[in-house]
């Protein structure tokens, strides 16, 4: 009875511990989201605001320095609100694809504007990498059976990846 009783005892703080680790180790995850979502959203200001600094500097023609203005003003106000995840990473695509059609051509950009748009499509895409492997990371032990039995991931939504096209 006594053997029983402390190989059940020992179980259970086995039990206990690794439960507390796995719900430290999602928290953590969690908050590491929450980082990287604010670095992706710094990197994707910078880009949009250096887009705009390029549009308005007269180095492109017309045409597409009002393609670029308007797509980098659109990125700036794009606001990220609850349910509207989707609308900022179109306005973001879009962004990406007007800096492809307009601006990656260096010669015409000179050496200054053009390494600082491309430092800060660099920046955007590591940021969106981190996040994206950090929000798998969670998911994968957000679908575990402990973590949905025992309510471990507590009130906190699902993380969701950023898929954002490439600029240059």
């Amino acid at each position: 009875m006594k053997l029983a009783f402390i190989l059940f005892t020992i179980a259970f703080i086995i039990i206990v511990v690794g439960t507390v680790a796995k719900a430290r180790k999602l928290d953590n995850l969690h908050k590491r989201i929450e980082h990287m979502r604010h670095r992706l959203d710094r990197a994707l200001l910078q880009r949009a605001a250096c887009a705009l600094g390029i549009a308005r500097s007269g180095v492109l023609d017309p045409a597409s320095s009002l393609l670029l203005e308007e797509a980098a003003l659109e990125a700036l106000h794009a606001v990220d609100a609850p349910g509207r995840h989707g609308e900022r990473s179109l306005v973001e695509s879009n962004l990406s694809q007007v800096i492809k059609a307009t601006a990656a051509d260096p010669g015409a950009l000179g050496r200054g504007l053009y390494a600082e748009l491309e430092e800060a499509e660099t920046e955007v895409q590591i940021a969106r990498k981190i996040h994206n492997g950090a929000v798998v990371r969670v998911r994968q032990i957000r679908s575990g059976k402990l973590i949905s039995l025992a309510h471990l991931a507590g009130r906190a939504p699902l993380p969701e990846t950023i898929n954002i096209g490439e600029g240059l």
